[in-house]
């Protein structure tokens, strides 16, 4: 872990997503506990989120902290989830499932800015685009460009018919191509 990667994290988690550091000595229950920065949120959430240096040969330590931490938290009452940042190169999978089974981690490789926040994207907001302002209703966008052929009978039974399905349009044109036939043969006939 370099220092660097540790003010990236809590830089992107206290600018983007709100989080408040606290003191990096924390007392739960009368039990004393340091980790390399603790921050609390987002906003006025109470979410706790630990960062740690995932170094192999702190990942034991960890785990034991991580556990006497939760089962300190759980005796005290508190529902606050707890998250492990653990900052690390390289990841020894059977450590991360033992911290899992403690806690939800997150292990961050990156050391750049974007790379962090990348890595970080769980606990950061969702950002949504901006709404668009609504569109007009078809149905009165058609019948403002058909202009006086609305009131023509069959653009009618059309414009209705498309309020329903498309089955219905075409039902209305099958029917309007049945009758135009039958209108000719008549005339054929007669």
């Amino acid at each position: 872990m370099s220092s660097e990667q540790l003010s990236h994290v809590v830089d992107v988690l206290t600018t983007q997503a709100g989080y408040a550091i606290q003191p990096r000595l924390v007392s739960v229950a009368d039990v004393e506990f340091e980790f390399d920065a603790i921050l609390r949120g987002p906003g006025d959430g109470e979410s706790v989120v630990i960062v740690m240096d995932g170094d192999e040969s702190r990942i034991p330590l960890a785990i034991s902290r991580m556990r006497a931490l939760s089962h300190t938290m759980l005796r005290s009452g508190s529902t606050r989830p707890l998250t492990l940042v653990l900052l690390t190169e390289e990841s020894d999978s059977a450590s991360l499932r033992e911290l899992a089974t403690i806690c939800r981690v997150i292990q961050v490789k990156g050391v750049s800015s974007d790379a962090v926040a990348d890595e970080l994207r769980a606990l950061l907001p969702l950002k949504l685009p901006e709404p668009t302002t609504p569109q007009a209703d078809a149905g009165r966008l058609l019948r403002s460009a058909l202009g006086d052929l609305t009131s023509d009978p069959f653009v009618g039974a059309l414009l209705a018919a498309a309020r329903r399905d498309t089955d219905a349009v075409q039902q209305e044109v099958q029917k309007a191509i049945t009758a135009a036939i039958a209108d000719n043969l008549d005339e054929v006939d007669s």
